[in-house]
């Protein structure tokens, strides 16, 4: 968790960069193929340029995996300890889209790139075409990466199912801190006491909060809903031995006042909780 907002910029701009630079490459190599070393030909140096989009693209997907959770804090299984700007958000999907096309495009590239290129038999030397080569020779050429690139979204959808189990399981775990929170609030509007049995479920429920949730929310609930309820129920304790008098009516007035702030948590508890609560696939 030692990220921060200024290293995700720093390692999404890392990103583009790097993509740019692979797909700069392969320009270069296709336009200007002069530029390739002396013993390689021009095709051969096409297709190595496809080699680089494809190291790129596992890069930069590896880099995006890292910091996934922070991104989309709704899919880590922790707490994130900032908020990340909803560009931020636009940004990384932009990126991860790119490096699903290099991977594919350079898969095409560095397998079959010397297609492209025809040798021209009175200049001995390497010429870039397109209109010379047999279709069934590019059909056949592309058949492989095609037939690969099915299985990797196969594989793709597999893990994308699984991760959204994931995200449902993480998503049903917050759920029931949330629910038992303002299960809690709302037995005590209804009866206008804190029973032993519902401070029980609260804190069965709640004990994992601080491993699902960020700091905030869970001294939110240990030292404010947690001990504003057992004033209350301490209160009412001793009311049931108290005479008419100032003391009892004190009594009385603290815990209108306990009931009050925590009716008006209802609607602070689902704006602490919203960022957590959301499933997005």
């Amino acid at each position: 968790m030692s990220e921060d907002l200024s290293t995700i910029k720093q390692k999404l701009i890392g990103c583009s960069v790097f993509l740019v630079f692979a797909a700069a490459l392969s320009f270069v190599a296709l336009v200007w193929p002069d530029i390739s070393p002396a013993r390689d030909t021009f095709g051969a140096w096409f297709q190595r340029s496809g080699s680089v989009m494809v190291i790129g693209a596992i890069w930069v997907e590896f880099i995006l995996f890292k910091i996934n959770p922070f991104i989309n804090p709704s899919e880590s299984a922790y707490a994130v300890p900032f908020e990340v700007p909803p560009v931020y958000r636009k940004w990384f999907k932009a990126l991860s889209g790119a490096a699903v096309v290099f991977a594919l495009l350079g898969t095409i590239i560095w397998g079959y790139g010397d297609l492209f290129f025809i040798e021209d038999s009175n200049e001995n030397s390497l010429e870039f075409t397109f209109s010379s080569l047999p279709l069934a020779e590019i059909s056949n050429a592309l058949l492989t990466p095609v037939i690969a690139f099915l299985a990797a979204y196969i594989a793709w959808r597999q893990w994308k199912t699984a991760q959204n189990r994931l995200k449902l399981d993480l998503f049903e775990r917050r759920f029931s801190v949330y629910d038992a929170t303002k299960g809690l609030i709302v037995s005590i509007m209804q009866t206008g006491k804190a029973t032993d049995e519902n401070m029980f479920k609260f804190l069965a429920a709640t004990k994992e909060a601080k491993w699902l949730f960020d700091d905030q929310i869970a001294s939110y609930l240990d030292e404010k809903i947690w001990e504003k309820v057992v004033d209350l129920q301490t209160l009412n304790s001793e009311l049931e031995g108290l005479p008419q008098g100032t003391e009892r009516t004190e009594n009385i007035h603290k815990q209108r006042d306990i009931k009050i702030w925590l009716n008006s948590q209802l609607k602070e508890i689902d704006r602490l909780f919203s960022k957590f609560l959301r499933i997005e696939h």
